[in-house]
């Protein structure tokens, strides 16, 4: 499948379609490992009726300053669970007023793939500045494959959140294991999901880097 770069000084407006799913103002989907050829930096992306930017069963994109202003939904989107090594670094997403993200706006940055690198982002005036659901069992293609709430954070640094009408860091039912993950994201043993293994050998993992 071919990949394009959505690279640079770009401006998207009134993009997306609100409360449809798939209809976002930027969205590398089902792409998987050619994800390391795809990038997402320097763009403004104002009044998305969808999500800014969805990163959806892809590995190893970048995401990288950009700004978003007022999107629906949520700013940055990690869809499905198994999506790792992407990068999302120093994006500054804002909501117009908390008041008004409140009815339909949720989340800043809204994390199901967990095993990625976060570094730097911005996030103002959504309900949940910072959310990971966490769950058993992911989404989508990835449903029954993976264990989000057990898969640890690749790289977590220097996030700032402010104004936020409930949470700031939002880390929900996140309990971070050594879980085997193959290239595509999906476990290898479902068992290093568990809180031990056969042998009574304990499998809680911190973050691999979180400050």
């Amino acid at each position: 499948m071919k990949t394009i770069p959505i690279d640079g000084d770009m401006r998207l407006e009134y993009c997306g379609q609100f409360d449809r799913l798939g209809r976002y103002c930027t969205h590398t989907h089902l792409i998987g490992k050619d994800g390391y050829n795809s990038t997402s930096h320097h763009n403004a992306i104002e009044e998305g009726w969808g999500t800014g930017t969805t990163i959806h069963g892809t590995h190893g994109s970048t995401v990288s300053n950009n700004v978003y202003y007022n999107c629906r939904g949520a700013g940055i989107y990690v869809e499905d669970g198994n999506e790792v090594n992407n990068s999302i670094s120093y994006n500054v997403i804002i909501s117009r007023t908390v008041v008004e993200c409140q009815s339909f706006k949720e989340t800043a940055l809204y994390l199901i793939g967990m095993h990625n690198y976060l570094l730097g982002n911005h996030m103002v005036a959504y309900q949940n500045t910072f959310f990971s659901p966490g769950g058993c069992c992911g989404e989508g293609k990835a449903w029954g494959k993976v264990c989000p709430n057990n898969t640890p954070i690749k790289f977590f640094k220097g996030q700032v959140t402010h104004d936020c009408g409930r949470f700031g860091l939002y880390f929900d039912n996140q309990y971070a294991r050594n879980v085997e993950l193959d290239e595509d994201g999906y476990y290898t043993d479902s068992a290093t999901c568990n809180a031990y293994l056969p042998t009574g050998e304990g499998m809680l993992l911190a973050f691999d880097m979180i400050s």
